[in-house]
């Protein structure tokens, strides 16, 4: 039965994921995101006719935009099974330039026939929930995450966000599979889903990986993929801004000049302010980046914490990094290396999730959408 009143949804820490009333301090109209007409592209003919269901997928889109105030309680942490100590950053919201047509895309495909889609990392759910919305003819819905705890959360927003049953009567949720365990190991245990994904999607995870994994990760993508498949795939972009003389972005420059397959791999010392209390940094442009080199193709990407001191409700933090970030252009690049691949879009999205074909000011995100070439194109 469809719940009308939905008032929260704790997913741990007193922090509440979703607050769903009657009345909104948030207008979904207000964004593009959640309005219903950009909803009319992707959501399922029957739900969209019918009024409470909208509403219901209107008011969740809408408390994970970045415009709403809301959405950045969701920005948490990701939290580690025991004896797995590799930082994999925070969960984010709805990252809209990729989000949408990998929505758009699925409800597409599955006009035609049952989809088999699959998220890797998919966290607490941010993104899979409302992928039952988007089939229209019904599918199947893999959401894959290395931490058991965060499918424990994945459960809760699945029970929240997922409501009511198809034309058949089948339980929407019900269209979700759990992949616990790394994403590496998903033809191991699921071997039947060799080449057999029609949509992928992959959000803050890529950057990660070092040269060596991430060139494994787009050969499991082509594993995965059935012909004419597509993924689409995000991560982070360079931490270096517009800054003409960051040493990040002279070492960026120079593993060009290199022929570096992978020029944002990065290895550096990063000082920075945030909040008591929050994870969230203090966007005051006084970060300050030392010890920066390329490490070994093979190093792991991690970040360390190695001083943290609070003054006057302000936490001063250093860190030391590891990371892979990403461009347009070193997508492109690294996908020519794989011959069952091809591109067919790339570029920038900003902080607001708002794509972007240059690089520029509060750029966050690089992204692409890769095609599994049929057997006639190889």
């Amino acid at each position: 039965m469809f719940k009308k009143n939905i008032l929260s949804l704790s997913i741990g820490c007193g922090l509440c994921f979703m607050q769903m009333m009657d009345v909104m301090a948030f207008d979904p109209e207000s964004t593009e995101f959640s309005q219903r007409k950009t909803l009319s592209t992707w959501v399922n003919s029957n739900i969209y006719r019918n009024e409470l269901f909208i509403d219901h997928v209107q008011k969740f889109v809408g408390n994970t935009v970045p415009e709403n105030p809301l959405s950045t309680k969701l920005a948490v942490s990701i939290t580690n099974d025991d004896g797995i100590t590799q930082y994999f950053g925070k969960m984010f919201p709805t990252i809209v330039a990729i989000e949408l047509p990998f929505l758009q895309y699925v409800h597409e495909v599955s006009k035609h026939k049952k989809p088999t889609t699959l998220e890797v990392a998919a966290g607490a759910g941010y993104v899979s929930w409302k992928v039952p919305y988007a089939f229209e003819n019904g599918g199947t819905h893999y959401a894959n995450e290395l931490s058991s705890k965060m499918l424990g959360r994945f459960d809760q927003i699945i029970d929240l966000g997922v409501l009511g049953s198809d034309i058949q009567g089948k339980p929407l949720k019900s269209y979700i599979q759990k992949i616990q365990g790394s994403c590496f190991d998903i033809l191991n245990s699921h071997p039947e889903l060799k080449e057999k994904i029609d949509v992928i999607y992959g959000q803050n995870v890529e950057h990660f990986f070092n040269p060596e994994q991430h060139s494994a990760y787009l050969e499991l993508i082509a594993d995965l993929l059935a012909p004419g498949g597509q993924a689409f795939l995000c991560a982070h972009s360079f931490q270096f801004g517009t800054d003409g003389d960051h040493p990040l972005r002279n070492l960026f420059l120079q593993s060009k000049k290199d022929n570096k397959m992978y020029p944002g791999f990065a290895q550096f010392r990063v000082s920075f302010k945030q909040l008591v209390g929050s994870q969230a940094q203090i966007a005051d442009n006084t970060n300050e980046f030392t010890d920066v080199f390329r490490p070994e193709d093979n190093a792991i990407v991690d970040i360390k914490t190695i001083k943290s001191e609070e003054k006057d409700g302000i936490m001063f933090v250093t860190q030391e990094a590891i990371a892979n970030y990403f461009s347009p252009e070193i997508y492109r690049k690294v996908l020519k290396s794989h011959s069952r691949l091809e591109v067919v879009d790339a570029f920038y999205i900003d902080k607001n999730g708002v794509r972007k074909d240059k690089w520029g000011a509060n750029i966050s995100h690089a992204a692409v959408i890769v095609k599994k070439k049929s057997k006639s194109e190889l």
